[in-house]
């Protein structure tokens, strides 16, 4: 069986990460040729090449001259695109499996005809609208079934986009085999690195710095709990320069007037985060909308207590039975509150992180969601 697998990027984030964790299990358990085709690089681009022939669709243009930047865009880009669509015609292709809802512009450019076509969803309302209607009329032309990553996402696609119930799968996020890997002695260090005190209490954040993790929202609480007590630190882990840079100067900029920037930290991108979440002692999703974030995953098993908004998602349906706290949307003066509660209690910190923890491994292991994918494909 041959299947193309379709990636919006490359990049080290959830849906990539989770995208070539399945096709490692696929690969390790079937016998099947892959294909891959990726809108853009990125760090990851060299982890698919070795599961099959990998197709990046936006080459950079890496030329300054405005004259080269010119050829290339009208002559050698339509013939690597050319190039692409002929190699792809000449295989017979039984299954695409279109990661995300954001690569409506590839299954156009691919215009698959007599296959079958599964989109795993990881996104939600505001930012499947915000990839346009070109782009989402071309997922719901070329898509027969879909994979929902949580409820909430499965109720923006029947509520907002018609789309037909029995179309979709709910099938969580789990964690790869990899995302426990972190360097104890690094991790050890990294108070030290990061000038934070060993009796300091440290709630971490995560993801590209922008209005929907609610970056901002990140400050403002950080602002809230640091005036109460300064043995509060916050560190945020992921990226924060390229199209993010100018809302990161605005953060920074708040982050003075408020006189926290000694004890709220941005890492910027970082090879590995696990040696970050494993000096937090709480994780907080400020996430105005997120589908079902892999990092809360991640902090689970690490046994940090994880908080997040009511009506922002899905993270919601792992939060339950005393493994998290979930408070009202945007409501800050809560969630600082519940922070506050666990600071002061060591034993509640414990038993919602060992809950998260035990949750994670038994019910969001790779194996056990890859399997229920591997029956939804039908491979």
């Amino acid at each position: 069986m041959r299947i193309l697998f379709i990636s919006h990027n490359a990049t080290r984030s959830g849906a990539p990460i989770l995208l070539l964790s399945l096709i490692e299990y696929l690969k390790r358990t079937r016998s099947l040729e892959i294909l891959i085709v990726l809108g853009e690089s990125g760090e990851l681009e060299k982890e698919f090449q070795k599961f099959g022939k990998t197709y990046i669709i936006s080459k950079n243009n890496k030329w300054k001259n405005p004259i080269f930047s010119k050829i290339y865009k009208k002559l050698i880009d339509p013939c690597h695109l050319f190039f692409i669509k002929h190699r792809l015609n000449t295989k017979k292709i039984d299954l695409i499996y279109a990661n995300t809802f954001s690569v409506g512009f590839i299954l156009k450019f691919i215009n698959p005809k007599g296959i079958r076509v599964i989109t795993h969803v990881h996104e939600m309302v505001y930012t499947i609208r915000s990839f346009g209607d070109e782009n989402n009329d071309a997922i719901k032309k070329y898509t027969h079934e879909y994979i929902a990553v949580s409820e909430a996402v499965k109720n923006g696609l029947v509520n907002t986009f018609d789309i037909e119930d029995v179309k979709i799968n709910t099938v969580y996020g789990f964690l790869p085999k990899v995302a426990l890997k972190f360097n104890k002695e690094l991790s050890s260090q990294l108070r030290k690195l990061l000038n934070i005190p060993n009796e300091a209490f440290i709630i971490g954040g995560s993801g590209n710095a922008s209005w929907g993790k609610g970056t901002d929202l990140f400050v403002q609480l950080a602002f809230k709990l640091i005036k109460k007590n300064p043995n509060f630190y916050f560190v945020w882990v992921g990226a924060n320069t390229g199209w993010l840079e100018e809302f990161y100067n605005q953060l920074h900029y708040d982050m003075d007037k408020l006189e926290i920037s000694n004890k709220l930290i941005f890492t910027g991108s970082v090879t590995n985060p696990y040696d970050y979440y494993n000096i937090f002692d709480a994780f907080a999703l400020t996430s105005r909308e997120d589908s079902f974030p892999l990092v809360c995953l991640e902090n689970a098993a690490f046994g940090n207590p994880i908080l997040c908004f009511d009506k922002a998602g899905g993270i919601k349906e792992f939060i339950y039975d005393n493994n998290g706290i979930v408070v009202p949307y945007l409501d800050l003066d809560i969630m600082a509150t519940k922070l506050i509660n666990l600071y002061n209690s060591k034993e509640l910190r414990n038993t919602i992180g060992l809950n998260a923890q035990k949750k994670v491994r038994e019910s969001h292991n790779q194996d056990a969601i890859c399997k229920k994918i591997e029956a939804i494909i039908n491979v």
